[in-house]
């Protein structure tokens, strides 16, 4: 009987030199090609201030109107010639397509349509992920991403420049699930929580460096500029980046999967064990979109994956349980209109405890997802759930402007939606220290604490379809 890829692993270096220079590769994609793309149109749609033009006589207010202030909407009511935009201390796209008034909901569309291509990137990243293998598919995405980004930089028109903002917010999906999957493959079951974690280290430094960008750039064309600038490094990361064996060997490849488990056993300064890797199927079948829904333990673990995208068991539990309290009293703290000090006081601590709380079921949330699906939908699995979650960033905009209609409206969507994920997480497995599936089998032999796994009206595919009609024939969600 042969050794699986885990058996390997825990001889040659489950953790060790090889995985930390993976790790450094990806969280540097992370880093700049996906967390900044993703957080610096938050800067570059900023609104700036107005004010009256010097010799207007329709416009006699003095001073400039910032977001908040009384006046804010006042220019709306006259003609556009008699007020500006003071940019002396910053410009951004709405100062320069004038997306103020009547046009004001097309500044937060520049941020949700980067989510939409998100949305869809995840969907085919998915599918591209486990049809031609995480490689390529990272490597490409991420070139692809940064000439995107450069090309929003010099839009001249509105449009032009939300369509790059789509083409970016695509090419991260598709990639950036590509880099947790290749991670949490190269490493043994004991570490994917560690591996999983450390890129949402990379994250909240993308975090952290757009801020302070957009504090020493004050032009948004030069901050975008710069902000895509370190992706060009991308194109010589092809030397750097492996293939995985968990793929290779599911894509009846083990002689490539021997030879990159060989390049991890040097580079960690490790003896290759004797044998040969173990196939449980002489043709393991590629998996696909309708694998997701094959069975009633299946068709649980996705649907639960979308609607949570959640972390391990004990550690989600927790930090919804939280992050929902947190949110309600914060819903309660916008009532307290008598001391407006104490009031916003602690509703930013309120904030404060439940973003610390949801980031730490967020935090594990890739390992979780690739630990419920085998290798052969692994990608398919994350993918989908990463999508749905791009659902939520497309309508976080939008939520935010319920405070318009009534002060705790947002926070109340928040507490509940946050509360539904809590109770749904139990009828998920715990997936601490167990091993990594690798095929649809392993998945019904480790059900046992979930509901009987039987089979739905339909069967999953039986063979590997053209990727154009596959696409064409799925159903995926919207």
């Amino acid at each position: 009987m042969g050794l699986t890829i885990d058996n390997f692993l825990e001889k040659i270096g489950s953790f060790s030199r090889f995985q930390y220079k993976l790790l450094f590769f990806c969280g540097f994609m992370e880093l700049f090609g996906a967390g900044l793309q993703i957080m610096i149109p938050t800067f570059l749609s900023a609104e700036p201030p107005w004010r009256c033009k010097a010799n207007s006589s329709a416009c006699n207010l003095t001073g400039i109107f910032k977001p908040g202030d009384d006046k804010y909407n006042y220019r709306c009511s006259i003609p556009r010639g008699d007020w500006e935009f003071d940019t002396t201390e910053f410009n951004s796209v709405v100062s320069e397509w004038d997306l103020v008034c009547d046009v004001s909901a097309l500044s937060a569309l520049t941020k949700a349509v980067m989510f939409l291509g998100y949305f869809i990137g995840v969907v085919f990243g998915g599918v591209l992920g486990d049809k031609f293998g995480r490689k390529p598919v990272i490597y490409f995405m991420f070139c692809l991403n940064n000439i995107a980004a450069l090309a929003a930089s010099f839009a001249q028109a509105y449009w032009v420049y939300v369509l790059f903002r789509v083409l970016v917010g695509f090419f991260i999906g598709v990639g950036g699930l590509g880099l947790y999957v290749l991670s949490v493959e190269y490493v043994g079951k004991r570490h994917r929580h560690v591996v999983g974690t450390a890129l949402f280290y990379f994250w909240v430094l993308s975090l952290l460096l757009v801020a302070l960008l957009a504090y020493l750039i004050r032009d948004w064309r030069t901050l975008s500029i710069v902000g895509a600038a370190p992706g060009l490094l991308h194109i010589f990361f092809w030397w750097f980046l492996p293939e995985s064996p968990r793929w290779l060997l599911a894509n009846n490849k083990p002689n490539e999967a021997m030879t990159e488990l060989n390049k991890v056993a040097k580079f960690n300064r490790k003896e290759m064990p004797a044998g040969d890797l173990e196939q449980k199927e002489d043709k393991q079948r590629q998996g696909d979109f309708r694998d997701l829904f094959s069975s009633v333990t299946m068709t649980k673990r996705t649907l639960i994956s979308w609607f949570a995208w959640i972390g391990r068991k004990k550690t989600t539990v927790l930090g919804l349980v939280v992050a929902f309290i947190s949110s309600v009293i914060a819903v309660f703290f916008q009532r307290d209109l008598k001391n407006t000090g104490f009031m916003v006081a602690n509703i930013i601590m309120a904030q404060v405890v439940a973003k610390f709380f949801i980031n730490m079921s967020f935090s594990s949330i890739y390992v979780y997802s690739s630990e419920l699906f085998p290798t052969v939908i692994r990608s398919v699995g994350v993918g989908t759930s990463s999508a749905a979650a791009r659902i939520g960033s497309m309508s976080a905009p939008y939520i935010n402007w319920l405070i318009s209609v009534h002060i705790i409206l947002p926070y109340t969507i928040v507490a509940v939606l946050t509360f539904i994920c809590t109770v749904l997480c139990f009828l998920l497995p715990e997936t601490k220290d167990s091993p990594t599936l690798e095929n649809m089998d392993s998945v019904n032999s480790t059900s046992a604490e979930e509901p009987t796994d039987e089979k739905l009206p339909f069967e999953p595919c039986k063979e590997k379809e053209d990727m154009g009609e596959l696409l064409l024939s799925q159903s995926y969600p919207a």
